[in-house]
């Protein structure tokens, strides 16, 4: 039995382990908001995002997690002592999230 698990944790550990070339991180980006308008990096400069990645038709973790965010930043907007957070979401279903359905 331990050999047959350190086996299927060594697999696992081989698959976490596999790359397909180095990730290009930064750099300008343009995102379409919910009314259609379209954004820079540009726009965000100077000020304080928190960016959540998900989908409109995500049944309960997204719900929930944007909750939390939600409640993130009003805690933070009553801070006087730091600068207001600007929450972003980002759709990972583009062809489903139209601005409309966000």
């Amino acid at each position: 039995m331990k050999f047959y698990k350190n086996r299927k944790e060594q697999e696992v550990d081989n698959e976490m382990i596999k790359s397909y070339g180095k990730p290009e991180l930064g750099g300008d980006f343009e995102l379409l908001d919910q009314n259609g308008m379209v954004l820079s990096n540009k726009d965000f400069l100077g000020q304080w995002i928190l960016i959540y990645f998900g989908f409109t038709h995500c049944p309960d973790i997204c719900p929930e997690e944007l909750e939390k965010m939600g409640n993130v930043v009003e805690t933070v907007d009553r801070t006087e002592c730091i600068p207001n957070i600007l929450p972003v979401f980002i759709s990972i279903d583009p062809e489903r999230d139209t601005p409309e359905a966000v």
